[in-house]
């Protein structure tokens, strides 16, 4: 159990007797949940953390009015944006469902503020949190003028990720991805045809596979 806490990046660097008083406390909400199982939809409100302890857990995000949908898997432990715990938006960007059979830790946002008011560490955890998503995204838009093709689709996908390490599974027309990039659909085609001979994308009827979205900077 204390092993496990410790993992989870809101309990990083808490002691083993604090973790104690924080289990007698707040009488943790563990759930073992089904393979299939929908966690959140997209645009709920967020009003709690929700970390996913064991199993799979696939996201989806659905955006430029439904042309362009998202999916990417997460190993555990994985927390599901707790940067919009708080700020304007406390929605959720995404959908999230159990790939695999699993389990949860629910956190409501009264006891989080609660335990960032007693324990400095997890006020520490929270704003770290919260300044490595803003980080993420100012570098990620800082040289917004892009030079080819190819990284304007990487800014695109960037963009739509919760992270740039699991493969990403994008559905979008060809010609609804060449306006989001402002560029022609043949000038899109033919790159993605070089993505693919290249080893670097999967391409299927008005369906992307990237395994390594880094791959994508490399030309």
């Amino acid at each position: 159990m204390f092993e496990r806490l410790q993992q989870l990046p809101l309990f990083q660097g808490l002691t083993i007797k604090e973790l104690s008083e924080i289990i007698e406390w707040m009488k943790l909400d563990f759930n073992q949940v089904a393979e299939g199982t929908r966690i959140v939809s997209q645009g709920d409100k967020c009003n709690s953390l929700i970390y996913i302890i064991s199993g799979i857990v696939c996201s989806t995000l659905s955006a430029h009015d439904n042309k362009i949908v998202l999916t990417e898997t997460h190993d555990t432990p994985f927390v599901l944006e707790p940067y919009n715990l708080y700020g304007m938006n406390q929605n959720y960007e995404c959908s999230y469902s159990m790939h695999t059979n699993g389990s949860t830790l629910v956190i409501k946002k009264n006891i989080v503020n609660l335990l960032m008011m007693k324990y400095q560490i997890i006020r520490t955890n929270m704003l770290n949190i919260t300044c490595s998503r803003l980080q993420r995204v100012v570098n990620e838009n800082r040289d917004f003028i892009t030079q080819s093709i190819r990284e304007k689709i990487f800014r695109v996908v960037c963009a739509l990720s919760s992270t740039k390490k699991s493969p990403k599974h994008i559905k979008v027309k060809m010609e609804d991805l060449a306006d989001m990039i402002g560029e022609t659909r043949l000038n899109v085609s033919k790159e993605l045809n070089s993505m693919k001979n290249e080893g670097i994308a999967k391409i299927k009827r008005g369906e992307i596979i990237i395994d390594n979205i880094n791959d994508l900077k490399c030309k």
